[in-house]
């Protein structure tokens, strides 16, 4: 159930990372399939092509939020581009918004259908303020840094392509405002559940640490239970057969050129497997003349091994 609810609220549920702009500017299409209700593209950034920063906000300004928003894309922004947000810590006491800014020569990269803006940025990045010149990531590093956003840290990555460029706004087909209202229902959905996510963390990460000490009681009972099981079943064997170990004895099959190498006991007789260095006939012949041998044979043809050594399989009946 927890495994389908992170997948529900997974990015990837709902949107397609259609294409990668990697740290040499190179825009890759890639091959994942599209989710089956999309509500538009997005394109994942090198590290090396935007601008960041991260700040932190008492717990009490959340009530602020659009306001916090749009002081900081007034004041924050050191080059033309388009402003994204999006939340990266909360905490009892504090949360913490990453800032970016996509410079207006990156975004003429981009295609005119992607909605989504994706940076890769790690969170040990989060107190560099500075654009990375040094290719720092991979295109699948890229592409593997979307599978770790929510739904709901796409909210404030959300990319106008004609709006930032200038061009004319069209004209809105049905499918688009169908996909444009799901849209909206999800991402409301998403901000509300946001802050219930990030309590759910903590919870998880106890429930992790309890999981590693019931899993450990629970092999050791398992284990004490199959010791129990085994000590009844020897317990049932030998009460139904309190002379099987005398019987073996009997057999005879003692000696420097004889080699077991299994026995099968049951409750009317044995099975035994070995090899010998002289005649597996002959060791036949003395097991039949045990005297508590009904019955004895070769279960199996006997092997002669290149070493001269035969291989044998005797089954043996009890009187």
């Amino acid at each position: 159930m927890k495994s389908s609810l992170k997948q529900l609220w997974s990015a990837r549920t709902f949107i397609d990372n259609r294409y990668i702009l990697d740290a040499d500017r190179n825009l890759v299409e890639s091959n994942t399939n599209k989710p089956l209700l999309c509500i538009g593209q997005a394109c994942a950034l090198s590290r090396d092509l935007f601008w960041a920063t991260s700040k932190n906000y008492p717990r009490s300004a959340v009530n602020e939020l659009v306001n916090i928003l749009k002081a900081e894309k007034a004041t924050l922004p050191p080059m033309e581009g388009a402003f994204l947000w999006r939340f990266s810590q909360w905490t009892s006491k504090e949360f913490t918004i990453d800032y970016f800014v996509v410079p207006t020569q990156t975004l003429e990269l981009i295609p005119q259908d992607v909605k989504f803006l994706i940076p890769h940025y790690p969170s040990e990045q989060g107190a560099t303020a500075l654009l990375d010149l040094t290719h720092s990531d991979t295109q699948e590093q890229i592409a593997a840094a979307f599978s770790e956003y929510k739904l709901h840290d796409v909210i404030g990555l959300t990319y106008d392509a004609a709006g930032e460029k200038g061009k004319a706004t069209q004209r809105l087909s049905t499918k688009s405002l169908i996909i444009g209202c799901a849209a909206a229902i999800a991402l409301t959905l998403a901000s509300v559940t946001g802050y219930l996510q990030w309590s759910l963390q903590s919870l998880e990460q106890q429930q992790a640490a309890n999981q590693v000490k019931i899993d450990e009681v629970l092999s050791k009972r398992n284990d004490f239970e199959r010791k129990v099981t085994s000590y009844s079943e020897l317990g049932e064997f030998l009460k139904k057969s309190p002379n099987v170990l005398a019987k073996l004895s009997h057999l005879n099959l003692e000696g420097e050129d004889v080699i077991l190498e299994r026995v099968v006991v049951s409750t009317n007789g044995v099975q035994v497997s070995g090899s010998t260095k002289s005649s597996a006939t002959n060791l036949l012949q003395q097991v039949i003349a045990s005297e508590q041998v009904k019955e004895a044979k070769f279960s199996r043809p006997v092997v002669k091994q290149n070493s001269g050594v035969e291989s044998f399989t005797i089954e043996v009946y009890w009187l």
